[in-house]
């Protein structure tokens, strides 16, 4: 059942004010416009069968009884398959139904959008700390499968789950953002079915090379500043790799200054192209990267200055430092 509610704007987050406080993805000249973070539909899911039959378990135990999760070979993550039948077709700059299959929308109970992340495995997401840090699990939730935010007419539909416990790293630090990395644990596992437009996404188990292409996707705004309009469809761009002694170089020329040091621990960077770069509103959401056929998850959308201007590339959580971290989460 559709539901209209008037929405109070979530708060911005408040950052050191010489890095961009949250970040989404910027597409010049976009089709939508909407001027606040309301996702504009919410589903009744209460006939949804989350056990039907066909269900493909992501986690596999070892020896000792310990989960497994999200390398390729365990549960087939990081596999996403052509859209189902009666799917939109896709405008340019938007991602067609299904392209993310692990991407996750976190929304407040209220249905104001926060931001996004990535699902590991049934009942895990990974997501930035910035966002998620000082709510309680009790007020937003998150939705898998969605694409455009505007319709209910989708031929799979969106489910939302809510959050039974959040892990935030404990060295994240809200001023410079460093590990800025948190897990998600849902109240019930995600229906996971072979083929479908819900799935996980790998952890990396490849060594990342500048120039690299690699997707990053969301609802973010379309442009920095008061011009900026959050997408009701979920768009894509295409970012290269960069070193971090390059994006280093490149972030001194702004005006973090020529002693500015970019944590290797923390973070990793990509784009610097014009017209292509993560802006405003989609925090944590997955930079993937692709290697025979199977997607990893490299990064999440952290920081940046201002939005897809040439020259200047975005800042994402570089996950590989963490992966230890995270993999004790899925098991606590």
């Amino acid at each position: 059942m559709l539901q209209f509610r008037k929405l109070l704007l979530l708060v911005a987050l408040k950052i050191a004010d010489y890095m961009t406080s949250v970040k989404g993805l910027n597409y010049l000249n976009s089709d939508y416009q909407n001027k606040n973070n309301k996702f504009l539909k919410t589903f009744s899911f209460d006939s949804l069968d989350l056990n039907s039959a066909g269900e493909m378990h992501e986690t596999s135990t070892d020896s000792s009884g310990a989960e497994v999760c999200c390398q390729a070979g365990s549960y087939q993550c990081g596999r996403r398959y052509p859209p189902p039948p009666g799917s939109k077709q896709a405008s340019p700059g938007q991602a067609n139904f299904g392209d993310y299959p692990w991407q996750v929308a976190l929304l407040t109970t209220a249905d104001v959008y926060i931001g996004s992340g990535a699902l590991l495995t049934s009942q895990h997401v990974l997501t930035v700390a910035h966002k998620v840090h000082n709510i309680p699990e009790n007020s937003f939730k998150v939705r898998v499968g969605e694409w455009d935010a505007a319709s209910t007419s989708e031929p799979v539909p969106a489910q939302d789950i809510s959050v039974s416990k959040v892990y935030v790293h404990p060295n994240f630090n809200k001023n410079n953002l460093q590990n800025d990395v948190a897990i998600l644990k849902l109240v019930n596992p995600v229906s996971l079915v072979t083929k479908s437009t819900v799935g996980t996404v790998c952890l990396p188990t490849i060594t990342a090379k500048e120039g690299q292409r690699c997707y990053v996707a969301g609802w973010g705004k379309s442009d920095f500043g008061p011009t900026g309009a959050y997408q009701a469809i979920q768009r894509e761009v295409e970012v290269p790799l960069l070193s971090n002694a390059n994006c280093q170089t490149a972030l001194r020329k702004t005006r973090l200054g020529s002693r500015f040091i970019l944590n290797n621990v923390s973070f990793i960077c990509a784009g610097g192209e014009n017209g292509k770069d993560a802006c405003t509103g989609d925090g944590g959401s997955p930079l993937v990267c692709e290697n025979n056929g199977i997607w990893y998850v490299l990064g999440l959308v952290a920081w940046g200055i201002g939005c897809a201007a040439a020259g200047i590339p975005g800042v994402y959580v570089n996950v590989d430092s963490y992966i230890p971290w995270i993999q004790s989460m899925l098991t606590s």
